[in-house]
Order: structure tokens, then sequence, then C-alpha cells
């Protein structure tokens, strides 16, 4: 297969493959999966959280969680 043709056929696929996308709208399912797994972490992260903070043991970590949650989570006045 010489230059031309293999630009050819990579120009071909590239079309069927765009066409395809659009078609089965992944760019919609792949917001939704998205918005899903964020929103299944919130449960999560509240479990930990609390499995943590009952544990004497794990007062450290569990401080070090809250500290982080706070600073990404929680928007800075200014």
């Amino acid at each position: 297969m010489n230059l031309p043709q293999r630009f050819d056929a990579q120009l071909g696929f590239s079309r069927f493959l765009l066409r395809r996308m659009g078609d089965h709208r992944v760019m919609q399912v792949a917001g939704s999966l998205t918005f899903t797994t964020l929103l299944a972490l919130v449960p999560l992260l509240t479990i930990a959280l609390t499995v943590m903070s009952a544990f004497p043991v794990f007062s450290d970590y569990s401080t070090r969680f809250k500290v982080m949650l706070l600073s990404t989570l929680v928007p800075e006045f200014g």
C-alpha cells in the first residue's frame, strides 16, 4: 500500500468513526456515565468518612480526608 492509498483508508475510517459516534450519541452517553459515576461517589465518600471517624485508629486519616474535602470541594471567598 502506498502513501496516498493509506491516507485514503485512514480518512475513510475517520469519517466512518465520526459518523458512527454521532449515530450512537457517544458524547451524550459519556456525559451521562460521568454524571452517574460522580453521583455514586457521594455515598461512597460518606460511608468511608463515617467508618473512618468511628475508629480512633483512623483519626489522623479522617482529619486529612476532611481537610482534603474542604479544600477541594468548598469554594474560596474573595
